[in-house]
């Protein structure tokens, strides 16, 4: 199989399970939708639970965090922290449907499939707390501060941001502007997190 076969797949399965769901969306469909007979799309990815493991890897914020945390070494803790959140919620907006399809259809998917779901988030977990054992090696954030809880506390204010406004869509009479909740973020974390010394 060629690689731009691959990635007809590939991106055919994301689109599908994004407006259908895992359970809604078939083999047969989404081998349809990428040109290919269904049994090349057997080839290569052995089962559905092998491709939908591979669409959340490569749909997922994990590489765009992964390539991003060697340049973030060379600003400033805030900076970082203001580049780390403009990216993350950028990257969730770009996977609204996919993320709004994972929230719903997790605690129904087969066990196999849910622990993907959790490896995926652990994976996350691990490279944020890289992040901020990196910024507590240098002294950046307080010496009580474990990373793992910063990582989860970050995680927690991005999501539950992008969750309300971004994928609920909730209209409330405050009016908000993206650039305006980022700094926000960034001030109220980093007070909280940076180290008096």
């Amino acid at each position: 199989m060629t690689v731009a076969t691959r990635e007809r797949i590939l991106n055919a399965a994301y689109e599908l399970i994004s407006s259908k769901g895992y359970l809604g969306a078939s083999t047969r469909e989404i081998a349809k939708k990428a040109g290919v007979a269904e049994v090349t799309l057997f080839r290569h990815f052995k089962n559905k639970e092998g491709l939908f493991a591979e669409v959340l890897r490569s749909f997922s914020s994990i590489p765009t965090l992964a390539e991003l945390l060697p340049q973030l070494k060379w600003v400033s803790y805030e900076e970082s922290v203001r580049i780390l959140t403009v990216r993350f919620i950028s990257r969730l907006e770009e996977v609204r449907d996919w993320i709004r399809i994972l929230n719903t259809e997790v605690s129904v998917l087969p066990e196999t499939l849910q622990n993907l779901y959790n490896d995926y988030m652990n994976q996350i977990f691990s490279l944020l707390t890289e992040f901020f054992e990196d910024a507590h090696t240098r002294r950046f954030i307080r010496d009580d501060l474990e990373p793992l809880y910063a990582a989860r506390a970050f995680h927690s204010l991005v999501l539950g941001f992008f969750y309300v406004e971004g994928l609920r869509g909730i209209k409330t009479d405050l009016v908000t502007k993206y650039t305006d909740m980022v700094e926000v973020f960034v001030d109220i974390f980093c007070r909280g997190t940076k180290s008096l010394n």
